[in-house]
């Protein structure tokens, strides 16, 4: 209903658009900056304080972050947010142009390894630069995520964050899938995921998992992907829906704020209550029996706490000594620690002490110190892709171009 129009070619900025202008029909959109990979539009109204969409548009990548894309946004966040700060109780809403198939599939790493590869550094400088710049920006900006479809890596960088005065709602939806696959491609969780990774706490009251820095660092070294509702059991989603009602909830979110003055005159507790009561109004039957399921069904919370404890494990070999231990069990815990060694040694070992560290680290630092020490992490494995070499090169090569060339017909 939203995007029934195939979003590709020139005319993806048109298509994207009319699709936009569809979400409330009576309603009309203005720019607000677009450009041809980003959408940045706010509803027009007498309310200041609107709703404004940032909307990712380069279907053919699944939207993955370049430059232009990053520096877009972060222009869109000052312009409409930056030193204004009536505008904090101004409600973006964060999506694509393909929902259901994509939401962001992280940053162009295949174009960064290549200029790095032949000694263009400066173009993963300026790349890193722009993108953490904006994560950091989005993390003031009160805003509501709709993750429905893949989202990898630097798209959850742009949805974690939020600050004190803050909220960033995360929609899952039936059709989410999400993962921090930096280590299975030689690189590291980047865009503050050492900050958010190490703070992740299960929904589930009873997980012995729950504040450890486990469930993060779990996700960091295997790379595993979590999909819909588990999105809410590992804490990178605060509420789930089906993808059916994703329309209806973005309608009904333009409704509240472009019609109720309560948006701009309320404080900002009320606000960021309202707007979660009206994203768990369109939890139905279905979607609430597997938010209230108690933790994933296939995620062995024990082992988990016990093998990627940050308070249990010294190192990444502790880790796998761990699970080694566990594998020789013949009941589900057994089953579970296999996996998990089988996806770790398929991972860069570099990579991995790298984010295990990283981890380590970020639980005494503000997002701006993960940020910053991120970003010469970033540079160091980048400065290794010279004349095709380093892991960083190496595993985007291997993992990413390889796998998009034996797939082409």
């Amino acid at each position: 209903r939203m995007f029934s129009a195939s979003v590709s070619g020139g005319g993806s900025r048109v298509l994207a658009e009319s699709a936009l202008s569809r979400l409330s029909p009576k309603l009309v959109q203005c720019s607000i900056g677009s450009s041809e990979e980003v959408l940045c539009f706010k509803v027009r109204s007498s309310n200041e304080s609107s709703v404004r969409f940032l909307m990712l548009n380069r279907p053919k990548a699944l939207h993955a972050l370049t430059v232009e894309m990053c520096r877009a946004m972060a222009f869109t966040i000052h312009q409409q947010y930056g030193g204004n700060n009536s505008m904090r109780k101004s409600l973006l809403i964060l999506m694509s142009s393909t929902p259901g198939r994509a939401f962001c599939a992280g940053g162009d790493v295949k174009h960064i390894t290549q200029q790095a590869s032949e000694g263009n550094i400066q173009e993963a400088e300026t790349f890193f630069r722009a993108e953490y710049t904006l994560d950091h920006a989005l993390s003031s900006v009160p805003r509501v995520s709709i993750l429905d479809g893949v989202c990898m890596g630097g798209g959850m960088g742009l949805v974690m964050h939020a600050n004190k005065n803050c909220f960033s709602f995360r929609v899952a939806t039936t059709h989410t899938v999400c993962a921090l696959p930096e280590t299975t491609i030689g690189f590291h969780p980047d865009v503050g995921a050492s900050h958010f990774l190490s703070r992740l706490r299960s929904t589930s009251p009873s997980s012995p998992a729950a504040g450890t820095g486990a469930i993060g660092m779990w996700l960091a070294l295997t790379g595993q992907h979590v999909r819909g509702a588990d999105l809410l059991h590992t804490g990178l989603a605060t509420h789930f829906v089906d993808h059916q009602k994703v329309h209806d909830l973005v309608d009904a979110l333009v409704e509240y704020t472009t019609h109720n003055n309560k948006s701009a005159d309320c404080e900002a507790s009320r606000f960021r209550q309202d707007v979660d009561e009206i994203i768990r109004s369109f939890e139905d039957d279905s979607t609430r029996a597997l938010r209230e399921e108690d933790g994933l069904a296939w995620m062995h919370e024990a082992v988990v706490n016990e093998c990627f404890g940050l308070e249990k494990s010294e190192s990444v070999q502790s880790c796998v000594s761990k699970l080694q231990e566990f594998a020789k069990l013949g009941n589900s815990a057994g089953s579970f620690a296999r996996a998990a060694l089988e996806k770790m040694e398929a991972n860069s070992p570099q990579s991995m002490r790298i984010a295990f560290e990283s981890l380590r680290q970020a639980r005494a630092e503000t997002l701006e110190q993960a940020l910053c020490r991120e970003f010469r992490a970033s540079m160091h494995l980048s400065v290794a892709c010279k004349d095709q070499q380093g892991d960083f090169f190496k595993g985007v090569e291997s993992v990413l171009v390889k796998r998009e060339k034996s797939s082409t017909p």
